[in-house]
């Protein structure tokens, strides 16, 4: 097949996501396991309208439920971590949807220093990331449940 004869939408490049600010969501998160874990459902419930009216990566928004930390209200997995949880896709694929994520107004990312230990005995300080939930600051056309 020749590339003229392709269709016009096609260009053999990904997809670009426009920058999106984001509020930290939600702020203050509720006391109880069950209320923390219902402010989850909610901030996907929108994630995925956000998600299916920019044409964003809806994989690690099926398993991010499995690597929220309720406790700490945060993701502090690995892109290892996420991508054997993801079903062993690969890790940068993982980097591109976090990316996309983060573009699109519905994670926060911050550095993190971890203690790691080296030969069981020192502890090494090593940097790391810690994934926060968000919201776009518009969402217009977005379906918001009723509290």
């Amino acid at each position: 097949m020749k590339p003229e004869t392709f269709p016009p939408n096609l260009s053999g490049k990904r997809k670009q996501i426009a920058l999106v600010d984001a509020i930290r969501y939600p702020d203050p998160w509720r006391e109880s396991f069950t209320g923390r874990a219902e402010q989850f459902r909610d901030w996907r419930y929108i994630a995925m309208q956000v998600l299916h009216r920019n044409g964003g990566p809806f994989r690690l928004i099926a398993i991010l439920d499995n690597v929220f930390d309720f406790e700490k209200c945060e993701i502090l997995a690995t892109d290892a971590d996420l991508s054997r949880e993801a079903g062993h896709c690969g890790t940068k694929t993982v980097s591109r949807e976090i990316a996309a994520l983060e573009k699109l107004g519905l994670i926060v990312k911050d550095v993190k220093w971890n203690d790691k230990a080296v030969n069981g005995k020192s502890v090494k300080k090593v940097r790391g990331r810690r994934i926060r939930l968000a919201i776009p600051s518009d969402v217009n056309g977005i379906h918001i449940r009723d509290l």
